[in-house]
């Protein structure tokens, strides 16, 4: 039998072979996952589907955090995985994950996603003043549901006032998306895209369309669009994905960490205002220009990733 990987499909076969991936993976793991959730939370299945279906239902934000996990290795990880095994017979090399990243690299994106907080808000708030035309005020009221719905079942994630809480936090909320959203959009959908237009900038455009879009938070899309470019041009300079998944842990990590100490008392700031200058133009352009030294920085490195 002529293996996938040996006959170079089209981009736009692998782009049915990704879709294909992700719709078989999404329904294998869940079912998966609520076989395995009956014994494990010690509940009927339509206990479980009763508390899924609110957010807010007492007792049941430990079922949202399994889910949490379960949705990404049934959506991003596992789908990804599968893709790189298929199109290059080893996912380490289809992903670079075999390239190492330099110490420098790293603390230079550290430093990056909190310069770059300032003008993170200041898209956030122009995105939240958009209004859409009055003949799609019922698009634009499910979308703030969708938005006000998220924000409240992230605040139920962010009430832990205990180590062991922050730490399953930090896992749920950072590491496993990272991990799976960079696969997914940068190590797959990227690298289709480069292909299919043969040109790296459109894809990586068109990767941090989907990726802001496919959150569903659609008053967060611009600033969402903005740390998707950002992913992608590391993920490009860098040769490997280990440093937009860095990037990534980081900015989830962040903010999981300043809710954390909010919650505590220990600051008096959440992370919408981390970071927040209020308008003031100066500080906001200085964070900007920093920021851009840094990707320079980083774009300047990427020989060293050869």
């Amino acid at each position: 039998m002529i293996k996938l990987y040996q006959q170079k499909p089209s981009p736009g076969m692998e782009v049915l072979l990704f879709g294909l991936l992700v719709f078989l993976s999404f329904f294998l793991v869940l079912f998966v996952g609520m076989a395995l959730a009956v014994p494990l939370f010690g509940m009927e299945l339509s206990e479980l589907q009763r508390i899924m279906g609110t957010a807010g239902a007492e007792g049941g934000i430990n079922i949202f955090r399994y889910l949490q996990v379960v949705n990404q290795i049934g959506i991003f990880i596992l789908p990804a995985l599968l893709f790189g095994i298929l199109v290059k017979r080893n996912f380490i090399y289809y992903f670079h994950l075999e390239k190492r990243v330099f110490w420098k690299s790293l603390l230079a994106v550290f430093i990056l996603l909190f310069t770059i907080l300032p003008l993170i808000n200041l898209l956030t708030t122009f995105n939240e003043a958009i209004e859409l035309p009055e003949f799609m005020g019922g698009a634009e009221q499910w979308m703030k549901e969708r938005e006000e719905a998220a924000r409240r079942l992230t605040g139920r994630f962010l009430e832990t006032t205990t180590p062991k809480g922050l730490v399953i936090n930090i896992f749920i909320m950072a590491v496993i998306p990272a991990i799976g959203e960079e696969l997914f959009f940068r190590g797959a959908l990227q690298q289709i895209f480069t292909r299919w237009f043969n040109n790296v900038h459109w894809a990586i455009i068109l990767t941090s369309v989907l990726f802001s879009a496919l959150h569903l938070q659609f008053f967060g899309f611009l600033p969402r669009f903005l740390l998707g470019v950002i992913f992608g041009y590391l993920f490009y300079w860098s040769r490997t994905i280990w440093l937009p998944i860095f990037a990534h842990f980081v900015n989830n990590g962040a903010a999981v960490v300043v809710a954390f100490l909010a919650a505590r008392g220990t600051i008096d700031t959440g992370m919408q205002q981390f970071g927040n200058y209020n308008g003031e133009a100066v500080m906001i352009i200085m964070n900007t220009l920093f920021s851009a030294l840094l990707l320079y920085y980083i774009y300047r490195k990427k020989r060293m990733h050869k």
